[in-house]
């Protein structure tokens, strides 16, 4: 079992929980002879696979799922205490008096609004989905590895135009000939002169030459 599938397998059992403490128990407890806390399967279930994942899933995760519980376990069990005051003081009367019911009432709403807040707290730890994680754009990450090179490129052909310029004046000032052609976007400029053509070359590098 991987981390996400551990995870969201926990708060499935959680979401159980949250139902029981909503209707379920109260619907267990009017259709029951007898109720005790073993009786609270849901919360047993949620233990047990709490401890299933726990090696797998987040430290985080684990200790706010466990506070979860934990805080399920006291409010149910307070609300099983007024329970069986209401009975011993009824002397085993299925019928609670009204100020009974009202106190239940309230001490099930407080441990449904305790239980759903610790959830909020385990559901801002779950992992995503592989499909909603962040992902890096693969062009910028070319781009990235690329810039350095393409800056060395654009140096190194700056360099050689400066260099063939330079070499292009001394050309001229030696009054170095030569019969050279230097073809530019398909034009093709013939030139006896030395010089120029180098000039030429450090202007448009990247032209073809034929000497």
């Amino acid at each position: 079992m991987n981390r996400f599938i551990a995870s969201h397998s926990l708060w499935s059992s959680l979401v159980a929980v949250e139902e029981y403490i909503r209707s379920g128990m109260v619907n267990q407890i009017s259709s029951s002879s007898s109720f005790g806390g073993n009786d609270m399967r849901p919360v047993i279930n949620a233990y047990t696979k709490l401890k299933e994942v726990e090696p797998v899933v987040d430290v985080e995760l684990f200790r706010a799922a466990s506070t979860a519980l934990a805080g399920a376990e006291r409010d149910l069990n307070a609300y099983l205490d007024i329970l069986r005051r209401a009975i011993q003081s009824s002397g085993g009367g299925k019928v609670a008096p009204p100020s009974v019911v009202a106190e239940l009432d309230r001490q099930n709403g407080l441990a449904l609004e305790n239980f759903r807040s610790a959830m909020n707290s385990v559901k801002s730890l779950l992992p995503k989905p592989e499909a909603d994680a962040p992902r890096v754009n693969p062009s910028a990450a070319h781009v990235a590895v690329a810039k350095p090179i393409l800056q060395l490129s654009l140096w190194l052909t700056a360099i050689l135009g400066v260099l063939c310029i330079a070499a292009g004046v001394l050309a001229i000032v030696s009054n170095s000939v030569s019969p050279s052609e230097i073809n530019i976007v398909g034009m093709t400029i013939k030139t006896g002169h030395v010089g120029v053509a180098l000039s030429g070359l450090g202007v448009v590098p990247k032209s073809e030459t034929r000497d």
